[in-house]
């Protein structure tokens, strides 16, 4: 058809859209179309474009992106991509929602915002401290990028970002949360979602809250000059979980980070000049948090440690790699003391290279403190961070360190690993009469038998396989004392010979508690704390020693060796 007068002609309306301008009336088969925005929605229909007004105000931009967030929202309950598009900066005087922030699960299908390529929005409302600016609370079944390319500036009057019960690779992608209170990301019920390109600065709280989340990535986090006094009250009920419970972070877990879930990573963490009277970052009931690739301090206000990993009835795990502190002021290193404090139990906590900046002392006097806690099998890796190994795990108020742990060792030493070995075999009769190789019944087997009514009867044990520096840092017991009451007692010696030019030395390494019983005992006393190195002129043997009264005997199984190998 022609054009109508004072109109243009257009072929290709798809190339030529870009060339219009918002004040250009434009028609489209016929039908008129007012402006150049409502021109985007019949060329992209799944997308809801939104011009900014320029109107300070606020008042303006909320109307338009709040209608426009609706109808993309109507139109995704049966589309699943309908999204937002904004383009330059907005001004809001009120909080921006998508989805429903009602108390109860949340299933309401939500659209999708971003930037294009960029877009800044401003609040311009009253003091707001227990809202958002913007709320993503709208749940989506298909993978997509939910926010992105967002600049959130918040005034100082209003909390930044609130994401709520996102999933199934759900992402969201470069997002600036800026001069939010109290604070700045709120990251709640979100399952396998993942986040790119975070960025928080200047939030007088905290930076990050992940709270009931499960199997989330945390892609580049960058905190800047977060912390100060205001933070969320211990007693807040502003965000629920699924269940409809308020969810809450005692303030007396002030720190840039708070984690609470399982399976959280975060890939790329730097922090700078965050003044945290408390941790820099915690895990508050959380288990499989794993920071990794490159994390990054500098100039932080720490006073007491660096992760604060808070653990409840549940096992926990913490798990720190790559490169975990650099470049941390000298002020900083003699207000903390350790790098991470454990409270409650955790499993699994490793800490891997920390390194420092040339020059600077970081000043830890541990590495690890389990605080009237129960940590089970944690292990410090280390690379210019010194450290005496003795120090780098410790408990303190009644914790307790898992006895078969921990693995200490120096990163940039030779990597070595704790083993125990079981000695059944080669077993031969000493001195003192009363032992039997073999013995007990036909088909067991024992290494050895001592009878009734035997006085310090003597057995020994060659200790077979070691390597030349290989480490013995205990031994152990293993067996069955059959007593009707009557009196046993067995003695076990570990003992090194040692080649000399006059003759072969003896002498003992260490030796168990005497076991003194009047009981059926089953035995395995073990002796710890060792640390012999082996050298290529020696060799090793346990020395057993038994005493058996009438109608007793003993059943030894074998010996079993800890060594830390080379």
């Amino acid at each position: 058809m022609a054009a109508p007068a004072t109109f243009t002609a257009y072929a290709n309306i798809a190339a030529t859209a870009a060339a219009l301008s918002e004040s250009d009336t434009v028609v489209v088969n016929g039908e008129e179309r007012s402006s150049m925005t409502d021109l985007r929605t019949v060329l992209f229909p799944t997308k809801f474009y939104v011009p900014p007004s320029g109107d300070v105000t606020g008042a303006t931009d909320w109307v338009n992106i709040t209608a426009a967030i609706a109808a993309a929202t109507a139109a995704s309950a049966t589309t699943y991509a309908c999204e937002v598009v904004l383009s330059g900066r907005y001004y809001v005087n009120a909080p921006l929602v998508i989805g429903s922030v009602a108390t109860a699960d949340n299933l309401v299908i939500g659209c999708n915002l971003r930037g294009d390529p960029h877009a800044s929005i401003w609040y311009k409302g009253v003091l707001a401290a227990d809202s958002y600016l913007l709320t993503l609370a709208g749940f989506n079944y298909f993978p997509s990028t939910r926010l992105a390319n967002l600049h959130l500036i918040c005034d100082a009057k209003i909390r930044g970002l609130y994401v709520r019960q996102q999933s199934y690779k759900c992402t969201i992608q470069s997002i600036d949360v800026y001069n939010t209170v109290k604070v700045g990301v709120d990251w709640l019920d979100c399952w396998g979602a993942t986040c790119n390109n975070l960025v928080v600065r200047y939030c007088t709280g905290f930076a990050l809250r992940v709270t009931y989340s499960q199997t989330c990535v945390f892609n580049s986090l960058y905190f800047a000059h977060c912390g100060g006094t205001s933070f969320p009250s211990a007693t807040e009920s502003v965000i629920f979980n699924y269940a409809g419970t308020a969810v809450r972070t005692p303030e007396a877990n002030r720190a840039a980070l708070v984690v609470s879930g399982g399976q959280i990573e975060f890939r790329g963490l730097h922090a700078e000049a965050c003044e945290i009277t408390l941790p820099f970052a915690c895990t508050n009931v959380g288990y499989g948090v794993q920071f990794s690739g490159n994390t990054y301090f500098e100039g932080m206000g720490c006073t007491d440690c660096y992760f604060l990993a808070i653990g409840g009835v549940t096992t926990n795990q913490v798990t720190n790699s790559g490169p975990v502190w650099e470049h941390v002021s000298k002020g900083d290193a003699t207000a903390c003391t350790s790098f991470i404090r454990a409270t409650g139990h955790h499993d699994s906590i490793v800490v891997r290279a920390i390194v420092t900046n040339a020059g600077e002392t970081p000043g830890f006097t541990n590495i690890i403190v389990c605080d009237a806690g129960h940590l089970y099998r944690p292990k410090v890796e280390l690379s210019r961070v010194a450290v005496a190994k003795a120090n780098q795990i410790v408990a303190i108020n009644g914790g307790v360190i898992d006895p078969n742990a921990p693995y200490l060792y120096d990163f940039d030493a030779d990597e070595s690993t704790a083993k125990q070995y079981t000695i059944n075999v080669g077993a031969k009769l000493g001195a003192g009469a009363g032992w039997t190789l073999g013995g007990g019944a036909v088909n067991l087997g024992l290494m050895a038998t001592m009878a009734a009514s035997q006085t310090a009867g003597t057995l020994v044990v060659p200790i077979p396989g070691l390597k030349v520096g290989d480490t013995i840092t205990g031994f152990s017991v293993v067996g069955q004392i059959e007593s009707a009451g009557g009196a046993v007692t067995l003695d076990a010696d570990l003992r090194k010979l040692t080649a000399a030019a006059a003759d072969v030395t003896d002498g003992s390494v260490g030796a168990i508690a005497q076991i003194a019983v009047t009981a059926d005992t089953a035995v395995a006393t073990a002796k710890t704390g060792l640390a012999e190195v082996v050298a290529a002129t020696e060799t090793f043997y346990v020395l057993l020693t038994g005493t058996t009264a009438a109608s007793t005997d003993i059943a030894l199984q074998g010996i079993t060796v800890t060594v830390t190998e080379a």
